[in-house]
């Protein structure tokens, strides 16, 4: 025989927990083979329902419940007798954390709708036999906060539902997302950041370009303070660019080098100012 204390714990670790739930203690933990529940019919034929089938049922009806609105804490009542339906609707409201309110089949209309109104339902489920008992009434309020289901296969009031139409509720669909397009990379390069358009048409080509040779007369010597030859600004050619293009910075490989000039060390008589006088030759001793 068990010990009675360690049976205690055992309880309280199964069933006083925050994450209890009391349709896995009822229903989803047990062999889903296993017959849940019978019903007897007015023919005194037996209805089973096993465990798994009670539990897709119950979480089929959860879902649609929940399509239609039900949020945990809502009011879910019960004009049902004991059966499959009253089970499967328990389950379905546990599962959701809803709070179940059962009424008696043996209650008066009135009874009915003091229950209702006090417990702030949103949505009455009842056989078929027991509509009658929640048409309105002097008792009834103008605006009822609850809906009415009924068990049979058809809705005997406007704006009544069904259990079936309950358990209908829409599949769930993923959205299809667009069609991916192809698109280039974008470039680092100054021209693109700062012009976009210089992408689509690049600028032509510039011409080749053409040595430049400078003569000797290009430069200057002054014989009577012994300065240094300076050279004259080089005739800078115009090439047309691009308006999308940066100024190149690269040297030309046609430009003559400015660390080496081409003038020469000393001045030539052909260089020299021609106001100079020719040196005379020394006379004969």
């Amino acid at each position: 025989m068990s010990d009675p204390a360690q049976l205690l714990r055992d309880w309280i670790a199964t069933y006083d927990t925050p994450t209890t739930s009391v349709a896995h203690l009822l229903c989803d933990r047990h062999d889903p083979h296993t017959i849940a529940t019978t019903e007897i019919g007015p023919t005194l034929e037996p209805t089973t329902l096993t465990y798994g089938q009670l539990r897709e049922r119950s979480q089929t009806l959860a879902t649609g419940l929940a399509h239609h609105g039900i949020q945990p804490g809502d009011r879910i009542a019960t004009l049902i007798p004991k059966g499959i339906d009253l089970t499967i609707t328990a389950l379905a409201t546990w599962r959701l954390g809803a709070v179940l309110v059962p009424l008696l089949s043996s209650f008066a209309p009135s009874a009915i709708t003091q229950r209702l109104t006090d417990s702030h339902t949103r949505l009455v489920i009842c056989a078929d036999e027991y509509r009658t008992k929640l048409d309105p009434t002097p008792h009834t309020p103008t605006d009822p906060t609850w809906n009415i289901a009924t068990t049979g296969p058809q809705p005997l009031r406007d704006g009544d539902h069904t259990l079936t139409t309950l358990s209908q509720h829409p599949p769930h669909t993923t959205p299809t997302p667009p069609p991916a397009t192809a698109t280039s990379p974008p470039s680092t390069s100054p021209t693109s950041s700062a012009h976009p358009e210089a992408s689509a048409s690049p600028p032509a080509p510039s011409p080749p370009c053409t040595p430049t040779t400078t003569s000797a007369s290009a430069y200057t010597t002054t014989t009577s303070t012994g300065t240094p030859p300076t050279p004259a600004p080089p005739t800078a050619s115009t090439t047309a660019s691009s308006p999308l293009s940066w100024p190149d910075t690269t040297p030309s490989p046609c430009a003559p080098d400015s660390s080496t000039p081409n003038s020469p060390s000393t001045s030539s008589a052909s260089t020299r100012s021609p106001t100079s006088p020719p040196t005379p030759p020394p006379s004969a001793p």
